[in-house]
């Protein structure tokens, strides 16, 4: 949207405040935001906090009343944009990859919101920045969420840095009922419990989390106890537990371990959804090669594209792109500029976009800027729909 780095820092802001307030406040209704960001204004308000940022918060989910003919002011422009991001951030669960069927999905959500409280120039930013998102088959996993409980606040602390320090988002609590509370509604990917006392206490201790619902069978769990208590509580390792570690330790064993799991989680994964080929695949009915192209080219990836087109003949397009500009295409017949107005031309098909590296790339037949193939490409599908040679 063009919008300046300060503007920028100042909707992160809001966005960060609005986000932990997701997490520790409840609501009857999960749904009904408005609530908790009633709430945080109060609070934020009370404590003299920046206006502008209040002001950005109290204007999410709220209408558009005012007849703005220039820009938009910064609170009002703000609100809508984090109330556009916060319904996308509701229909897709954060540990989930965004997939092509999914964007499409979202799409058809976000381009359905009607009245003055959605601002069309800020949905197709966001949806242009999804379709960015959905095809980066070269971008590493994200760290997971670790929930952290810890009745002690200094070590709370401690772990909390270090973790943020890895990369990893914590939430974290000091009294088991809010613990609990926050486990049911946060949605943790990894769980650290530091547990004083001998080793009946945290045998206990464990046993009361058990009959209140947190599944040690489904969520990965790190228990940190006193040293004189981990050989005895070994056996909970056969009962869920996913490591049991001495607290008074190095905290880089713990990172290590926690690290060490999510990645090996996230291979196996990997190997179960990737098939016989990894990378991005979808349809040209859904995305055609000019939406590839520019969805590619901003993000300068270096990719192979192949496109095998839906026809009696089923042509094949292949097309290399070195940082997000078209180097090399050719079909079985054609090569260079014209392959890629052949490409064009088709609606039914397949497509395909694999990550490569530098000495992958062809040598290059193509020297025009992405733009200008685009723009001569689109004028001669135009004079072949007018003649009726188009491809389908």
């Amino acid at each position: 949207l063009g919008l300046p780095d300060k503007d920028r820092v100042m909707i992160c802001n809001v966005a960060y405040i609005h986000n932990l307030a997701r997490f520790y406040y409840s609501t009857d209704d999960i749904e009904d935001h408005r609530r908790v960001i009633q709430l945080t204004v109060k609070i934020l308000a009370s404590l003299n906090y920046d206006p502008v940022v209040v002001e950005m918060l109290r204007l999410m989910y709220v209408d558009l009343t005012g007849g703005y003919d220039q820009r938009l002011p910064i609170e009002v422009l703000g609100g809508n944009i984090l109330t556009i991001v916060d319904i996308f951030c509701d229909s897709i669960p954060h540990t989930d990859r965004l997939s092509l069927d999914k964007l499409d999905t979202i799409k058809k959500r976000l381009r359905g919101l009607v009245g003055k409280l959605f601002l069309p120039e800020v949905v197709e930013a966001l949806i242009e920045m999804l379709k960015e998102e959905a095809l980066d088959v070269t971008a590493g996993f994200r760290l997971g969420q670790v929930m952290i409980y810890a009745e002690d606040l200094s070590l709370l602390q401690l772990l909390e840095l270090r973790l943020r320090n890895e990369g990893f988002g914590t939430v974290s609590h000091t009294a088991l009922e809010g613990f609990l509370d926050l486990y049911r509604r946060s949605e943790p990917d990894i769980i650290i419990l530091a547990v004083p006392g001998h080793s009946e206490q945290a045998a206990a201790f464990i046993g009361r989390l058990k009959e209140d619902g947190l599944a040690f069978d489904r969520k990965p769990v790190f228990l940190l106890v006193e040293r004189s208590a981990v050989a005895d509580l070994t056996y909970l390792l056969e009962r869920g537990i996913e490591d049991v570690i001495p607290v008074d330790d190095n905290l880089d064993l713990l990172v290590t371990k926690v690290r060490k799991f999510q990645v090996r989680t996230h291979q196996g994964k990997n190997d179960i959804d990737a098939g016989p080929s990894s990378g991005a695949r979808g349809r040209l009915a859904d995305m055609n090669l000019i939406d590839l192209i520019q969805a590619l080219g901003p993000g300068r990836k270096t990719v192979r594209i192949t496109i095998q087109a839906d026809t009696a003949d089923s042509p094949t397009l292949a097309i290399h792109l070195d940082n997000g500009r078209i180097v090399h295409a050719e079909t079985e017949e054609l090569d260079g500029a014209a392959a890629i107005y052949e490409g064009l031309a088709w609606t039914d098909g397949a497509w395909l976009v694999e990550p490569v590296t530098g000495e992958d790339l062809p040598e290059a037949n193509i020297h025009e800027s992405n733009e200008s193939l685009l723009m001569e490409g689109c004028r001669l599908l135009d004079e072949r729909v007018k003649t009726g040679h188009l491809l389908s």
